[in-house]
C-alpha cells in the first residue's frame, strides 16, 4: 500500500503557555505528524500527546527567529484524539498543525536517516 495523506486538523492561539485541539485519524497503518511553530524562539515544545497520554517523539527542531518543531506518533488511534501541547513558557504565539497519513511502514516510518560522509 503506497503512503497517503489522510487527514489534518489545525490551531493556534497568543498569550500561552499550552495549546489543545481535536484530530480524528483513520485508515491503516497510521503515522500522525505534528508540527508547532511559535514566538519567541527562547520558547519550546515540553510535551506533545496524541491522545490519552500517548506522548509523540520529537523529530526534529529549527530555531531561527521562530522555533518549529516536528513530533511524531506512531499508529495514533483511528478515532477522535486530542492533540496536547505544553510549553515551557508562555508563547506570544503558537500555531500546531496535525496530519495523518497512511500505508506507513510502522518500525521505521520516516526511513532511514542519511548522513554526510
Amino acid at each position: 500500500m503506497p503512503i497517503a495523506f489522510e487527514s489534518v486538523a489545525t490551531s493556534s492561539a497568543s498569550l500561552v503557555s499550552s495549546l489543545s485541539w481535536s484530530h480524528t485519524a483513520a485508515g491503516s497503518d497510521r503515522l500522525g505528524i505534528v508540527d508547532i511553530c511559535l514566538k519567541p524562539d527562547t520558547v519550546t515544545v515540553s510535551t506533545v500527546a496524541w491522545g490519552s497520554g500517548n506522548a509523540a517523539t520529537i523529530v526534529s527542531t529549527v530555531v531561527m527567529s521562530d522555533d518549529l518543531e516536528m513530533w511524531r506518533r506512531i499508529a495514533p488511534p483511528a478515532s477522535a484524539q486530542t492533540i496536547s501541547v505544553i510549553l515551557s513558557a508562555q508563547a506570544q504565539d503558537i500555531i500546531g498543525v496535525s496530519r495523518n497519513y497512511t500505508g506507513v511502514d510502522q518500525t521505521t516510518p520516516l526511513g532511514t536517516a542519511a548522513t554526510n560522509s
